[in-house]
């Protein structure tokens, strides 16, 4: 059985043309470095997407957020302090 199995081996190994078998192989190689090429530029595309619509989140929801009580003493939006009231300056 192994003798049989080593004769087709030594005849199917005769068989294959090996005139073309390294340019085959760096063919090869040279379109799995392409493919890989590809896919990294994909996901840093990907990438730069991803952020772009979180710093667009971000920015909306700074955008869209109810604005902080103003705490100006000075401004003219607030009822005059009662202390300038029982003086009874008018302002």
């Amino acid at each position: 059985m192994l003798e049989k199995d080593l004769e087709s081996l030594k005849t199917l190994v005769s068989a294959t043309p090996l005139e073309g078998l390294e340019g085959q192989v760096w063919r090869r190689v040279a379109a799995d470095e392409a493919m890989v090429r590809m896919n990294r530029l994909i996901l840093a595309c990907q990438a730069g997407v991803v952020v772009m619509f979180i710093a667009g989140g971000a920015l909306s929801a700074l955008a869209l957020r109810s604005p902080q009580p103003a705490l100006d003493a000075f401004s003219l939006e607030r009822l005059p302090a009662p202390s300038t009231l029982l003086l009874g300056h008018s302002t």
